[in-house]
Protein backbone atom coordinates (compact mmCIF):
# COMPACT_ATOMS: atom_id res chain seq x y z
CA UNK A 1 0.00 0.00 0.00
CA UNK A 2 0.71 3.57 -0.39
CA UNK A 3 0.71 6.42 1.71
CA UNK A 4 0.75 10.20 0.80
CA UNK A 5 0.34 13.57 2.58
CA UNK A 6 1.07 17.11 1.69
CA UNK A 7 3.27 19.44 4.53
CA UNK A 8 3.43 22.81 4.66
CA UNK A 9 5.08 24.85 6.49
CA UNK A 10 7.00 28.43 6.62
CA UNK A 11 10.64 28.74 7.05
CA UNK A 12 12.27 32.09 8.37
CA UNK A 13 9.26 34.08 6.06
CA UNK A 14 9.61 31.74 3.18
CA UNK A 15 6.37 28.75 2.23
CA UNK A 16 7.73 25.18 2.51
CA UNK A 17 5.85 22.58 1.14
CA UNK A 18 6.40 18.85 0.38
CA UNK A 19 5.05 15.56 0.13
CA UNK A 20 5.70 12.10 1.70
CA UNK A 21 5.35 9.13 0.41
CA UNK A 22 5.56 5.76 1.92
CA UNK A 23 5.40 2.05 0.19
CA UNK A 24 5.17 -0.98 2.88
CA UNK A 25 5.64 -4.72 2.16
CA UNK A 26 5.28 -7.63 4.62
CA UNK A 27 8.76 -9.51 5.28
CA UNK A 28 10.04 -12.57 7.67
CA UNK A 29 12.33 -11.81 10.17
CA UNK A 30 13.68 -13.36 13.53
CA UNK A 31 10.29 -11.02 15.44
CA UNK A 32 7.74 -12.52 12.85
CA UNK A 33 5.93 -11.16 10.31
CA UNK A 34 6.70 -7.13 9.74
CA UNK A 35 6.01 -4.31 7.73
CA UNK A 36 8.97 -3.15 5.82
CA UNK A 37 8.20 0.75 4.98
CA UNK A 38 10.47 3.07 2.84
CA UNK A 39 9.70 6.65 2.96
CA UNK A 40 10.87 9.50 0.55
CA UNK A 41 9.95 12.90 1.45
CA UNK A 42 10.26 15.90 -1.28
CA UNK A 43 10.95 19.23 0.54
CA UNK A 44 11.01 22.33 -1.35
CA UNK A 45 10.76 26.14 -0.21
CA UNK A 46 9.09 28.44 -2.82
CA UNK A 47 11.46 31.75 -3.32
CA UNK A 48 11.59 34.18 -6.18
CA UNK A 49 14.22 33.54 -7.36
CA UNK A 50 15.08 29.70 -5.70
CA UNK A 51 13.68 26.53 -5.56
CA UNK A 52 15.28 23.71 -3.57
CA UNK A 53 14.39 20.12 -3.82
CA UNK A 54 15.42 17.65 -1.64
CA UNK A 55 14.66 14.01 -1.26
CA UNK A 56 15.40 11.36 1.55
CA UNK A 57 14.40 7.67 1.21
CA UNK A 58 14.74 5.70 4.77
CA UNK A 59 14.03 2.37 5.56
CA UNK A 60 12.08 1.28 8.60
CA UNK A 61 10.91 -2.16 10.03
CA UNK A 62 7.43 -1.67 12.04
CA UNK A 63 5.42 -4.46 13.71
CA UNK A 64 1.51 -5.00 13.30
CA UNK A 65 -0.40 -2.31 12.06
CA UNK A 66 1.05 0.37 9.92
CA UNK A 67 1.27 3.97 11.74
CA UNK A 68 0.90 7.42 10.15
CA UNK A 69 4.11 9.13 9.74
CA UNK A 70 4.85 11.53 12.22
CA UNK A 71 5.88 14.12 9.91
CA UNK A 72 2.17 14.54 9.13
CA UNK A 73 0.66 14.66 12.46
CA UNK A 74 1.55 16.96 15.40
CA UNK A 75 4.43 18.66 13.84
CA UNK A 76 2.65 22.38 14.83
CA UNK A 77 2.70 21.07 18.15
CA UNK A 78 6.33 21.53 18.33
CA UNK A 79 8.12 24.36 19.45
CA UNK A 80 10.91 26.82 18.29
CA UNK A 81 13.76 27.09 20.26
CA UNK A 82 12.77 30.69 20.42
CA UNK A 83 9.90 30.31 22.30
CA UNK A 84 11.28 27.89 24.98
CA UNK A 85 11.93 29.05 28.58
CA UNK A 86 13.27 27.60 31.53
CA UNK A 87 11.18 25.60 33.86
CA UNK A 88 11.05 22.47 35.89
CA UNK A 89 9.16 20.06 34.15
CA UNK A 90 9.83 17.83 31.52
CA UNK A 91 7.17 19.93 28.62
CA UNK A 92 9.25 20.76 25.38
CA UNK A 93 9.05 18.96 22.13
CA UNK A 94 10.76 20.30 19.19
CA UNK A 95 13.49 19.74 16.71
CA UNK A 96 16.66 20.90 16.03
CA UNK A 97 19.88 20.49 13.77
CA UNK A 98 23.07 19.52 15.79
CA UNK A 99 25.83 21.92 14.65
CA UNK A 100 28.74 20.77 16.93
CA UNK A 101 29.75 18.50 19.44
CA UNK A 102 32.34 18.60 22.36
CA UNK A 103 33.91 16.09 24.22
CA UNK A 104 32.55 13.78 26.68
CA UNK A 105 33.09 14.67 29.84
CA UNK A 106 31.99 12.02 33.13
CA UNK A 107 29.43 13.50 35.68
CA UNK A 108 28.71 10.87 38.41
CA UNK A 109 29.09 7.55 37.19
CA UNK A 110 27.28 8.58 33.21
CA UNK A 111 29.12 10.56 30.72
CA UNK A 112 27.67 13.36 29.01
CA UNK A 113 28.38 15.45 26.24
CA UNK A 114 27.39 19.63 25.17
CA UNK A 115 26.38 20.40 22.04
CA UNK A 116 25.30 23.06 19.79
CA UNK A 117 21.98 23.08 18.19
CA UNK A 118 19.91 25.32 16.60
CA UNK A 119 16.71 25.60 14.13
CA UNK A 120 15.51 28.88 12.03
CA UNK A 121 14.56 30.68 15.00
CA UNK A 122 17.34 30.58 17.63
CA UNK A 123 20.28 28.28 18.61
CA UNK A 124 20.61 26.53 22.19
CA UNK A 125 22.91 24.20 24.39
CA UNK A 126 21.65 20.62 24.58
CA UNK A 127 23.63 17.82 26.81
CA UNK A 128 23.27 14.36 25.11
CA UNK A 129 23.75 11.64 28.94
CA UNK A 130 24.76 7.97 28.72
CA UNK A 131 24.52 6.34 25.01
CA UNK A 132 23.26 9.62 23.52
CA UNK A 133 26.76 11.03 23.10
CA UNK A 134 27.74 8.34 20.71
CA UNK A 135 24.46 8.07 18.86
CA UNK A 136 24.51 11.51 17.03
CA UNK A 137 26.88 13.61 14.94
CA UNK A 138 27.14 16.77 13.55
CA UNK A 139 24.62 17.21 10.89
CA UNK A 140 22.18 15.20 12.46
CA UNK A 141 18.25 16.19 12.60
CA UNK A 142 16.70 15.23 16.37
CA UNK A 143 13.59 15.43 17.40
CA UNK A 144 13.24 16.22 21.17
CA UNK A 145 10.19 14.55 23.27
CA UNK A 146 9.28 16.30 26.52
CA UNK A 147 12.59 17.73 27.24
CA UNK A 148 13.47 19.90 29.70
CA UNK A 149 15.34 23.21 29.67
CA UNK A 150 17.11 23.85 33.20
CA UNK A 151 20.20 25.27 34.96
CA UNK A 152 22.46 22.36 35.46
CA UNK A 153 25.66 23.47 37.26
CA UNK A 154 25.10 27.11 36.52
CA UNK A 155 24.66 26.27 32.79
CA UNK A 156 21.19 26.81 30.72
CA UNK A 157 20.94 23.32 28.78
CA UNK A 158 18.24 21.58 26.68
CA UNK A 159 17.77 17.52 27.54
CA UNK A 160 15.68 15.24 27.42
CA UNK A 161 15.96 14.40 31.38
CA UNK A 162 14.87 11.07 32.53
CA UNK A 163 11.50 11.78 31.48
CA UNK A 164 12.30 12.68 27.81
CA UNK A 165 13.49 10.91 24.55
CA UNK A 166 15.32 12.38 21.53
CA UNK A 167 15.39 10.25 18.04
CA UNK A 168 17.30 11.24 14.66
CA UNK A 169 14.84 12.62 12.33
CA UNK A 170 16.96 13.08 9.10
CA UNK A 171 20.35 14.67 7.78
CA UNK A 172 21.20 18.27 6.87
CA UNK A 173 17.92 19.41 5.63
CA UNK A 174 17.25 21.90 8.06
CA UNK A 175 17.45 25.94 8.03
CA UNK A 176 18.91 27.28 11.05
CA UNK A 177 20.32 30.69 12.88
CA UNK A 178 23.11 30.44 15.43
CA UNK A 179 22.06 33.69 16.95
CA UNK A 180 20.07 34.39 19.20
CA UNK A 181 21.65 32.00 21.64
CA UNK A 182 18.77 31.43 24.85
CA UNK A 183 21.63 29.19 26.70
CA UNK A 184 23.47 32.65 26.87
CA UNK A 185 20.52 34.75 27.99
CA UNK A 186 20.20 35.87 31.65
CA UNK A 187 16.50 34.76 33.00
CA UNK A 188 14.53 36.35 35.77
CA UNK A 189 10.90 35.30 37.16
CA UNK A 190 8.23 36.91 35.65
CA UNK A 191 6.77 39.52 37.72
CA UNK A 192 2.87 38.61 36.43
CA UNK A 193 3.59 34.79 36.76
CA UNK A 194 6.08 33.47 39.39
CA UNK A 195 6.61 30.09 38.52
CA UNK A 196 7.70 31.06 34.60
CA UNK A 197 10.82 32.90 33.56
CA UNK A 198 11.21 35.92 30.90
CA UNK A 199 14.10 37.20 29.18
CA UNK A 200 16.02 40.07 30.76
CA UNK A 201 19.64 40.18 29.34
CA UNK A 202 21.56 39.18 26.86
CA UNK A 203 24.73 37.73 27.57
CA UNK A 204 26.19 36.96 24.46
CA UNK A 205 24.58 36.93 20.90
CA UNK A 206 26.38 33.62 20.23
CA UNK A 207 27.35 30.38 22.18
CA UNK A 208 30.68 31.19 24.21
CA UNK A 209 31.19 27.01 24.00
CA UNK A 210 31.26 26.89 20.45
CA UNK A 211 31.96 30.71 19.09
CA UNK A 212 31.25 30.99 15.23
CA UNK A 213 33.55 30.18 12.75
CA UNK A 214 35.10 33.39 11.12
Amino acid sequence: SRGRCKLQLRVSGKLAAGFRSCSRQPLWSDRGLVELETCTRLVFWLDPGLLVIRSRRRPHLRSGRALTPHLCSGYASMLSIKDISPAAQNNITTQFILLDKGRVATEGQSKTCLALVADETAAVHFQFWGEECDLFKPGDIIRLTNGIFSYNRNHLLLRAGKRGSIEKAGEFTMTYVETPNISEMQWVPDPNNSKKYVQEAVISPYSRIFPPML
